[in-house]
């Protein structure tokens, strides 16, 4: 992680320079952080989630206080049917109303969220995001939630081409391996958004 930041601080003055957070302007988006993935007795648990759900917390915590608008999402299937080509790429899949698919315990205390579900990668497919985001006057977006590598990137770069600012949250996504989620960081940080951590997001630092 850290040879990828120095990798991302050296090669993003273009971002810097004109990427600056406003809570004005900016909504918090959180991904697919369910019991499948977040929870150890979910099927497809992820241990990278121990670290990221606190600092998820923190930036939540913050967007809170600073009257920034919390969106989460919900990944699940109606039924086979409904899984297109992921029915090629996954045997499992999260099933609509199944424990797996509910939201972890820790986000329950998050207040005056919305909620968006999904049935692929990218948050924005098929479902209500950018009409809530446009209702809120979103102009920017902060990305948190797993996997880092899959929803949360596809999202990203979705954000992207259709003009929103996108801020990144390093320590605050988790994927299934620290290879694919520094490579996801590495791609963003390239010509997607702002790589920032959950510390620097909430002193509006952002490093």
């Amino acid at each position: 992680m850290e040879r990828v930041l120095t990798y991302m601080i050296k090669n993003r003055t273009k971002i810097k320079e004109n990427f600056i957070l406003d809570p004005k302007k900016a909504a918090l988006l959180i991904i697919d952080v369910q019991n499948h993935f977040a929870h150890t007795d979910g099927r497809a648990y992820l241990p990278a989630s121990k670290t990221a759900i606190p600092n998820i917390l923190k930036v939540a915590d913050w967007c809170s206080n600073s009257g920034v608008p919390i969106i989460m999402t919900q990944h699940f299937h109606k039924d086979n049917n409904d899984r297109g080509l992921m029915s090629k790429v996954y045997d499992d899949y999260i099933k609509q109303g199944e424990w797996d698919s509910e939201l972890v315990a820790e986000l329950k205390n998050i207040k005056n969220y919305e909620l968006v579900t999904k049935n692929t990668y990218d948050a924005f497919w098929n479902t209500r995001l950018q009409e809530l985001l446009s209702s809120l006057k979103v102009e920017q977006l902060i990305i948190c939630g797993c996997l880092t590598h899959l929803c949360c990137e596809s999202t990203a770069r979705s954000a992207f081409v259709r003009g929103f600012e996108v801020y990144f949250v390093c320590d605050a996504n988790f994927s299934s391996t620290q290879t694919l989620h520094d490579g996801s960081l590495l791609n963003i940080a390239n010509g997607f958004g702002f790589i920032t951590t959950a510390k620097d997001l909430s002193s509006c630092n952002q490093m």
